[in-house]
């Protein structure tokens, strides 16, 4: 989505990056509040109550809230964050809705600071892995950062360690690991529950 890489290079533009991964480590409990407070922003979402947001819902809910973005946006929005293709937003997947509409809409106000925070903290985190600023991670950025001093590996993980936890993050196994994938990635970091789930 070529809207949510700009607005992933704007952001990089204001910011100063860690010098390592550690760093970001040290952050992962603001992290987990701020996701956990996107269930409230989940639960407007989510008219009829049953633990998932449909097109129509999130339609209802971008004109309440007068989002300033064009239908083809909210479109683009909606399909980046519907990972599985069933069309139905699930929790897990509405961090993602929610992360993206914030950067592309430009609008915060209806996030919390907390949700803001984290969603800073996981940009930068980001900007942090994605070296060559494509808007995605190969495994030669993440080994790049990860890496430490030479006896102690890719942060203490073991090659095919390492490997499989890639493989992980990288959900459509296409050997990158988009910002989509990487949110999935943190929200399991940070040991965020099912939340917003029966």
């Amino acid at each position: 989505m070529a809207r949510l890489n700009e607005a992933l290079e704007a952001h990089a533009k204001t910011r100063q990056p860690a010098q390592s991964f550690n760093a970001y480590i040290l952050r992962f409990p603001k992290i987990c509040k701020g996701y956990k407070t996107a269930e409230e922003a989940f639960a407007k979402f989510d008219k009829d109550g049953n633990g998932t947001i449909s097109r129509a819902e999130f339609e209802e809910y971008c004109s309440d809230m007068k989002y300033a973005i064009t239908d083809e946006v909210k479109n683009e929005i909606f399909a980046a964050s519907d990972l599985d293709n069933n069309a139905r937003i699930d929790f897990k997947e509405f961090i993602i809705l929610l992360a993206t509409i914030t950067m592309v809409s430009g609008d915060a106000s209806e996030t919390s600071k907390d949700f803001r925070q984290a969603l800073e903290t996981v940009n930068d985190m980001f900007l942090f892995f994605d070296i060559n600023r494509d808007g995605k991670l190969n495994v030669k950025e993440v080994k790049k950062r990860m890496k430490v001093p030479p006896s102690q590996g890719t942060m203490g993980l073991s090659e095919d360690l390492f490997s499989r936890r890639f493989e992980e993050m990288d959900w459509d196994h296409n050997g990158v690991i988009t910002y989509q994938e990487f949110l999935l990635a943190t929200e399991l970091w940070v040991g965020l529950e099912e939340g917003g789930e029966e």
